[in-house]
């Protein structure tokens, strides 16, 4: 998907992605996904029929969810499969990449490592098959900050948003209607304007003091609005 978005032949007429051998191999790859997605809802269809449940009945997972919306809006299988898919990938590709960076950070900066184990040996003590609670969680406040960190340094690379009207930015800069708007949040979250350290790995960063330093919309690594990754 990187290499059709960045290909620039694809900016001079899309519509070639299809005819490239980067555009068939994503369209042959999300084919794949598209059914992986509509099996997994089958099952879970069937699974519900098993232990006696009413498919139409009270979602107990986020799958039924899905279910439920595709009769609601009379949805294809395929459309169906489509919707879920998001869902599939961003619940495990996101949070496999993320966890891995705070992995490997917390290995080159020992210091931090040190910091978070603390923290968990004060909020959950020595034990370590107890389950933290929601509590809990949300006092380990130094964890917090590395994984925001993290989500800083390797966030997705950018995204693209089509222009409806007319947007004047300000000092001069005006986009017109029915352009394409690339939004890199790899420069955002590493403009000096907003970080102090930006190109280190500075947990730090979110202390309260310093983001209320910053306007809202510098660091955003899903996205805002209804068009946010579902990640």
């Amino acid at each position: 998907m990187t290499k059709v978005m960045t290909n620039f032949l694809h900016y001079i007429y899309f519509p070639w992605v299809n005819y490239s051998k980067n555009g068939r191999d994503v369209k042959k790859l999300s084919a794949y996904l598209w059914k992986l997605s509509c099996e997994i809802l089958q099952a879970r269809i069937e699974t519900r029929k098993e232990l006696g449940e009413e498919t139409d009945g009270q979602p107990t997972f986020y799958s039924d969810v899905l279910i439920q919306k595709a009769k609601d809006y009379k949805l294809s299988w395929e459309e169906t499969g489509k919707l879920a898919t998001d869902f599939l990938v961003a619940g495990f590709d996101t949070s496999a990449v993320t966890t891995s960076y705070i992995i490997l950070m917390l290995a080159m900066f020992p210091e931090h490592q040190e910091a978070v184990y603390q923290e968990q040996l004060d909020i959950l003590g020595e034990d370590p098959e107890v389950a933290p609670t929601w509590e809990q969680l949300s006092k380990m406040v130094y964890l917090t900050r590395v994984v925001k960190e993290v989500m800083r340094l390797y966030c997705p690379l950018a995204i693209l948003r089509h222009v409806r009207n007319d947007l004047d930015l300000g000092q001069d800069y005006k986009l017109p209607k029915g352009c394409t708007v690339i939004i890199s949040f790899y420069s955002l979250h590493r403009n000096p304007t907003f970080w102090s350290q930006p190109e280190k790995f500075y947990p730090d960063h979110f202390l309260p003091e310093e983001c209320a330093k910053r306007p809202k919309n510098a660091y955003y690594p899903f996205s805002w609005g209804p068009r946010s990754c579902p990640g």
